[in-house]
């Protein structure tokens, strides 16, 4: 009966140790591939263009890339970490374009 209740110990130790390196494994791996959001320091102004909308907010690196949609085409803002726009990209569509 006294192995018992030490088996059971040690297998509750264990499993609390396993889910708190799990944890621990989520949110080191989730700060490497840049999902923090920015710090509300760091947000700048952004200029859309005219009529323009943000259809989409995605993360990139560190910061975010912006898809614009605007009654003269669409755009990919590609914003820094600072809150700096670092490419704007702007997509065009053409008949004759490879998929």
């Amino acid at each position: 009966m006294r192995g018992l209740q030490v088996l059971i110990t040690v297998m509750t130790v264990a499993i609390f140790i396993g889910l708190g390196l799990l944890v621990y494994g989520f949110a080191t791996k989730g700060a490497k591939l840049g999902m923090r959001p920015p710090t509300p320091a760091a947000i700048q102004e952004l200029a859309l263009p005219t009529g323009g909308k943000i259809e989409r907010i995605s993360p990139w690196r560190e910061g975010l890339a912006l898809h614009i949609t605007a009654p003269k085409g669409e755009y990919i803002f590609l914003v820094n970490p600072s809150g700096t726009v670092a490419t704007k990209l702007v997509i065009k569509h053409t008949a004759d374009a490879a998929p």
